[in-house]
């Protein structure tokens, strides 16, 4: 099972603890990314600020260095006219993060795991990187913000939408079980 399945089976079990008797409740959810931007200057200083605005577009994002849900590091480079853009993006799963999820399993599905089972798997999830993107784009310097708002709307639909899609779901499941 990878990491955002993982991490998505989490969030659902987490919103499945704060279901009510007559209502369900799904906590609003919010993806924390952490922004690494490297490069020449003021290019970089320009492609920070309009990734940081096109993520705040989207609403449900937060630009942060504390246990982040997704790594996003990009490199631009001067070329000739325009720039070189280089953009990796993948999940971050952090040991403490790995430790909630087990609580949250033990929880939520009546689970029992601790001890030696308990630490393989913090091991193994914890510190993790996966879903690994690579973007690459070669843009002349007046198609720099376009480049980023297609960057981010990539991102958004193969990073972020299929957690949404997985919330409501769940969410959709308990109403009907209700």
């Amino acid at each position: 099972m990878n990491t955002r399945r993982l991490l998505a089976t989490a969030l659902l079990l987490f919103c499945g603890l704060a279901v009510g008797q007559e209502q369900v409740q799904i906590q609003k959810w919010t993806a924390r990314v952490r922004l690494i931007v490297e490069g020449d200057e003021p290019a970089a200083t320009s492609m920070r600020s309009y990734v940081n605005r096109e993520f705040r577009a989207i609403g449900d994002v937060v630009v942060t260095d504390h246990d982040p849900n997704y790594r996003v590091s990009i490199v631009i480079r001067n070329v000739t006219r325009g720039y070189a853009i280089s953009v990796v993006t993948c999940d971050e799963t952090s040991i403490d993060t790995a430790r909630v999820m087990i609580d949250a399993f033990n929880d939520a599905a009546g689970l029992n795991i601790k001890g030696e089972a308990a630490a393989t798997l913090i091991f193994w999830m914890g510190d993790r990187y996966a879903n690994v993107h690579h973007w690459l784009k070669i843009c002349l310097s007046s198609e720099l913000e376009a480049a980023i708002k297609e960057f981010v709307a990539k991102f958004d639909v193969e990073s972020l939408q299929p957690v949404r899609d997985g919330l409501q779901k769940y969410s959709d499941s308990q109403k009907k079980k209700n």
